[in-house]
């Protein structure tokens, strides 16, 4: 009987069968978790790198204050100088936020400011200040258009936005001012049409009076003379990383 069973199991070509093969515990079902998840680590890591980088490709570097004079009058009769200035405080893009053309400075702060110097005496103050162009959606800048008695006017001048974000030169925007010499700023619905403003050109005539040559943040002034005969007697100027002028004077 030993003999025929051990037959039996080796069947009839005397070669003993291997039993079928089996999984072990944990086998393909097993393999196929910790598959997915090392996958899952492997893409969670790059998600967090690719937003790392992200984050550090769209930033704003630190705050600055930037100053550029927009135009300059003179008083007729007088040394009386004036001259509007478009203030920002701003952070730098940096990053992709650069490209393509150095990119588009966030602004924190924006304002207009007038400035009056008394050439004669040494003097200078910030005569006036608008505060965010008084809601002016894109500021182009600060006119000065010139004096009627003891008033100063200026315009402050921008556009609408476009669907865009950017200048809608279709719909210019303009708001109209006078101050006083002492500082008193009210809003007026337009520019008269006799206000005075000294020329900077052409004959000198009888003193007093100022001439002038204006650059980006500095002004050469000459009192009762022309610059081409001899140099300044006073300057305007912004330090450098300053947005406070200086009137420095030469003589």
């Amino acid at each position: 009987m030993p003999v025929m069973a051990q037959a039996s199991i080796a069947g009839a070509s005397g070669q003993r069968r291997r039993p079928p093969a089996t999984l072990k515990s944990g086998g393909a079902h097993a393999v196929g978790v910790r598959s997915c998840m090392r996958w899952n680590k492997l893409t969670a890591r790059a998600f967090f790198a690719a937003s790392l980088i992200g984050l550090s490709a769209c930033t704003y570097g630190p705050e600055e204050s930037t100053a550029h004079i927009t135009n300059v009058a003179t008083r007729p009769g007088t040394h009386d100088l004036a001259f509007g200035v478009d203030f920002r405080r701003i952070r730098q893009p940096t990053g992709i936020n650069a490209f393509p053309n150095g990119g588009i400075p966030r602004v924190l702060e924006r304002e207009a400011r007038i400035y009056l110097c008394r050439v004669d005496e040494g003097v200078m103050r910030e005569l006036a200040a608008v505060a965010d162009y008084d809601g002016i959606p894109s500021s182009a800048g600060v006119w000065i258009a010139g004096w009627k008695g003891g008033d100063l006017y200026f315009r402050l001048f921008g556009y609408e936005r476009d669907a865009s974000g950017g200048n809608d030169l279709d719909k210019p925007v303009s708001s109209f001012y006078r101050v006083s010499d002492d500082g008193v700023l009210a809003r007026v619905s337009e520019l008269p049409e006799d206000l005075a403003i000294q020329s900077n050109s052409g004959p000198a005539g009888a003193p007093p009076f100022l001439r002038y040559s204006l650059g980006h943040r500095d002004i050469e002034i000459v009192i009762d003379g022309r610059l081409s005969e001899r140099g300044a007697d006073a300057r305007v100027v912004f330090p450098e990383n300053s947005a406070k002028p200086l009137l420095q004077m030469l003589r």
